[in-house]
């Protein structure tokens, strides 16, 4: 492993450990170094690798597992490949277009939700807004975004198609540091709620909408200006 320079650190920790694991140093279902170590080999701080260790958990390659470690995906290779579809989006994009990308992607998802999601689907989602209000209520950020994070993972996952599901987390991956620069207010968090009710009426334009309302107001926080001008969600 080489040292990492400053400029890209989450992405090029990432890619580094996905070429270990598809070289076949790091093996299906084996165990990642300590964090500790791991940083120092890599010649990062440990911050910045637990930020990719996130990226790569919500892309479904490795698995983090409270008190035991962190491993290698028993899937890793399926999400690989749909990582590796998406990766070169990270630096040929705007954010804008990646926020727009996301915006279609999310809105037709959830529409299949609607559809097809079974009861237990639509509780994994209801668990995850719910953590939402606990961390904003107790005003853990941390907390707060990895539950946005599963609570849109969640959707993917309702709509029962996997490759779709491994998109939206690449593409939540790729707009992690934007998605912690967005402040979550109560506009937010009401926003939210008026997907999961939606999805539970299994009202497809609705969730469409408030999925649009939840992106659009990401991208006015973080000063896109005219980013509603894109085009509708799909309907």
């Amino acid at each position: 492993m080489e040292p990492i320079q400053r400029e890209s650190v989450p992405q090029v920790i990432a890619e580094q450990i996905i070429d270990l694991i598809a070289s076949g140093e790091l093996k299906l279902g084996e165990r990642l170094p300590s964090q500790r170590d791991l940083a120092k080999q890599l010649g990062v701080g440990v911050s910045s690798l637990r930020e990719s260790l996130q990226s790569l958990t919500a892309m479904g390659l490795i698995q983090m597992q409270a008190g035991r470690g962190t491993f290698v995906s028993d899937s890793f290779e399926g999400a690989a490949r749909s990582f590796a579809a998406v990766a070169p989006l990270i630096g040929a994009q705007e954010l804008g277009e990646l926020l727009e990308a996301r915006l279609h992607l999310d809105s037709a998802v959830a529409q299949m939700a609607c559809r097809r999601a079974t009861a237990a689907d639509l509780q994994a989602v209801r668990s995850a807004f719910r953590a939402m209000e606990a961390a904003a209520a107790s005003n853990d950020m941390q907390g707060l975004e990895r539950a946005d994070v599963a609570f849109h993972v969640g959707i993917a996952q309702a709509a029962h198609n996997d490759v779709m599901a491994q998109l939206i987390s690449s593409l939540l991956s790729m707009i992690s540091r934007q998605i912690q620069a967005t402040p979550y207010s109560k506009e937010v968090i009401d926003q939210h709620r008026e997907i999961l009710e939606a999805l539970e009426a299994r009202d497809s334009e609705r969730a469409a909408a408030a999925i649009a309302a939840v992106i659009t107001t990401s991208a006015n926080h973080l000063g896109l200006e005219g980013f509603s001008d894109v085009g509708s969600a799909p309907s």
